[in-house]
């Protein structure tokens, strides 16, 4: 798997942005990656230090409908990824390391 695939998107919630004072960000990740390759490809792209990965699965989920539909939710992995203090990335204005 290479880096570039590792990393989907940003989640940008309310409590993701309250998060991001404590050096927290949550992204989306392949459901195949593990902490340390979400490590590096953080490390890479963002031209950050990590100091810690936290890996969240959340499972699919279904909900009946009227007339018998099944709607389904789809498995969500998400990353909580911890910096070292005082480092910052901002997803609006993105500034990639290549």
């Amino acid at each position: 798997m290479q880096l570039k695939d590792i990393l989907k998107r940003p989640i940008v919630t309310e409590k993701s942005k309250i998060l991001e004072l404590k050096w927290k960000y949550t992204v989306e990740v392949d459901a195949k990656a593990n902490k340390t390759q979400v490590k590096q490809a953080f490390e890479r792209t963002y031209a950050v230090n990590v100091e810690g990965v936290n890996i969240l699965v959340n499972r699919a989920k279904y909900k009946y409908a009227k007339k018998g539909t099944v709607v389904k939710r789809p498995t969500l992995t998400k990353a909580m990824v911890t910096l070292k203090k005082w480092q910052k990335i901002d997803f609006v204005n993105l500034k990639i390391k290549d």
